[in-house]
């Protein structure tokens, strides 16, 4: 796959091309997050023809995974982006499908409607594997790895309490909360087998949770009750949003944690945030409020770096809003969706230079 040509040089003087995904790119985005802010150029991708798409998530090769509505509206299919191009994966599927994540060989997963509910489910070269369900129950798989471990939640009927689960090979095994029973969901998985999501304590709070060797660890919070993890990167950097104490009672805030340190990350102003995804490069994207309560996607160049939002480093053609930042690879691209006349189409943003 062909990808667009990045220009560096920040404060004037020599410019060098640089094609994206070469070594090259991590330090010129470094350069821009220590001169100015880097630029981007916003890519609208294919739709099968409804009202919504959305993107989940993006690899290294730039290929997206997520979901389109169908022309008559009458539900979802999973699909995967190459380039703007479009790969119906839930074409000969029953009902509704969605994808969630994809590793570097293209290996995609999410959920699947049957005739017995929701599957988790892997689509891989043009084929389609239902994984393993307990039964009489549901599943979805949220996270893949590079290895194909697969992450997500089952329930054992339908409308019950989810169960973190992660699947080998196909097979599927539950892991345990940081209460010992309760919600558990498994939200992404990195190439160490390092999972992260949340699952309730002894008093049904809601807790990040990370698992190692199946183990889970209560990642803390910004002092509140609750919280998510919601993506890890290969450093293990996590990220995702707890509750901070903001008044009388909480607020969500986009978190990090990093080393067994819980760290707030900045707002534009407001009460409000979350972290969406992180690169290895400690990149993360997400969406914060302002003072009056406005909400923006974002940009943390990194975790002490106060965040940018999208709509002042990339020329968004006329009709276009971007509205959310849901994932960003070790290229700098960021995959997410816009508005357009009342409907939601996927987009990815690619690094083009400096401010």
């Amino acid at each position: 796959m062909a990808f667009a040509t990045v220009v560096t040089g920040c404060g004037g003087g020599e410019r060098a091309a640089v094609t994206a995904g070469t070594p090259q790119l991590k330090s010129l985005l470094v350069a821009c997050d220590q001169a100015s802010s880097q630029r981007y150029q916003l890519t609208l991708l294919d739709s099968l023809g409804g009202r919504g798409d959305w993107a989940n998530a993006i690899n290294n090769d730039g290929q997206v995974a997520g979901a389109s509505s169908t022309p008559d509206g009458s539900g979802w299919h999973a699909v995967v982006w190459n380039g703007t191009a479009l790969t119906d994966l839930g074409a000969a599927g029953v009902g509704n499908s969605i994808a969630y994540d994809i590793n570097e060989a293209g290996q995609v997963v999410g959920l699947q409607d049957t005739a017995f509910g929701w599957s988790a489910i892997r689509w891989f070269q043009g084929g389609a594997t239902y994984l393993q369900t307990q039964p009489g129950g549901t599943s979805f798989a949220s996270g893949i790895n590079n290895a194909g471990l697969i992450v997500g939640e089952s329930e054992p009927t339908m409308n019950s309490l989810s169960h973190a689960s992660v699947w080998k090979n196909g097979e599927l095994a539950t892991m345990s909360t940081v209460g010992g029973t309760g919600l558990g969901v498994a939200m992404r998985i990195n190439d160490a087998g390092e999972i992260v999501g949340k699952s309730a304590n002894a008093k049904g709070e809601e807790r990040p949770t990370l698992w190692k060797n199946g183990s889970p660890v209560d990642l803390g919070t910004l002092g509140g009750p609750n919280g998510t993890a919601g993506a890890i990167n290969s450093r293990g950097q996590i990220v995702g949003a707890s509750d901070a104490v903001y008044g009388s009672g909480f607020a969500i805030r986009a978190t990090l944690w990093d080393g067994g340190k819980v760290t707030e990350l900045a707002t534009l102003g407001g009460p409000f945030s979350a972290a969406n995804a992180i690169n290895n490069s400690g990149q993360i994207v997400g969406w914060s409020a302002d003072a009056g309560e406005h909400y923006y996607p974002v940009v943390w160049r990194s975790a002490s770096a106060a965040p940018v939002a999208i709509s002042s480093l990339v020329d968004v053609p006329a009709g276009l809003q971007v509205k959310e930042l849901t994932a960003i690879n070790d290229r700098g691209q960021i995959a997410g969706s816009a508005m357009q006349g009342g409907t939601t189409r996927a987009i990815v943003l690619t690094p083009t230079g400096c401010n």
